[in-house]
């Protein structure tokens, strides 16, 4: 469409025209600058995010939903940062999800657009999943997103046939690996669940991870009776948790030391 069609002054922005200080027009004139970069450019996510913000400075923040609908009608690609800004920046989940509505109608097939309504919408996850499934039969955030709702749900035989589904498509990452180990602990295999989370100790990502595995690790080998080995995982666990917050200790001794110099 024409670039005038894409951005009536006059009527989204008329309220920008009450204040004549400086500090306001130099606002205005950023967002007016940010606008036509985002026509140009509309996936520069961080551009989306200023625009927001800017918005929020203007004391118009709801304003930006309708700039955000305007822009995802100019070009689909802009989806993403939108979403981002209004869930994550201004924390308007509805609007977000009310937005990505209208992508998915547009473009049925998009299995991102799905697995994010999935998160914004979490009464209807299960739904959003399994259309993400049904346009991609290998979308493997959606097995993922899937898993983890039966595991909330304690049905554990289910849970772990979606975790090996998705990770016959893509090796799974490191919180769902322990997701997938725990799983099985909790189900009753506890030697299958203790190999899957001996592989999250050998990933060099997430230390958080690790102590979560070493201590799965330590009580599927109490359970067993396996007592020495549970041990072992218990000052494995101790020693991981350790290390993950030393800095938060050096800081509060810094803090400590220094609370009396005022």
């Amino acid at each position: 469409p024409p670039r005038s069609t894409l951005f009536p002054y006059t009527t989204l922005f008329r309220s920008a025209q009450v204040s004549n200080t400086p500090p306001r027009n130099q606002l205005a004139a950023h967002r007016e600058k940010l606008w036509w970069h985002l026509v140009d450019r509309p996936e520069d996510e961080r551009a989306i995010s200023k625009l927001a913000q800017v918005q929020a400075e203007l004391g118009q923040a709801d304003e930006f939903f309708t700039l955000a609908k305007r822009l995802c009608r100019h070009d689909h690609r802009a989806w993403r940062g939108v979403c981002r800004a209004l869930h994550g920046r201004m924390g308007q989940a509805s609007d977000a999800a009310e937005l990505l509505m209208e992508v998915h109608q547009r473009d049925p097939s998009n299995v991102d657009v799905c697995c994010y309504l999935a998160k914004l919408v979490p009464e209807q996850a299960a739904h959003w999943y399994e259309q993400a499934l049904r346009a991609d039969a290998s979308c493997a955030p959606a097995f993922v997103g899937l898993a983890d709702l039966h595991r909330k749900a304690e049905q554990f035989d289910t849970a772990v046939r979606l975790y090996r589904a998705a990770h016959r498509h893509v090796p799974l990452a490191a919180r769902s690996l322990y997701r997938l180990g725990e799983t099985l602990v909790r189900g009753g295999h506890r030697a299958d669940g203790r190999e899957w989370l001996l592989r999250v100790l050998q990933q060099q990502s997430d230390t958080s991870r690790h102590v979560q595995a070493a201590a799965t690790l330590a009580l599927a080998h109490a359970i067993d009776q396996n007592y020495q080995q549970a041990l072992d995982f218990c000052e494995q666990a101790e020693d991981l948790h350790s290390r993950l917050h030393a800095p938060d200790r050096k800081s509060t001794r810094l803090n400590s030391s220094h609370q009396y110099d005022l």
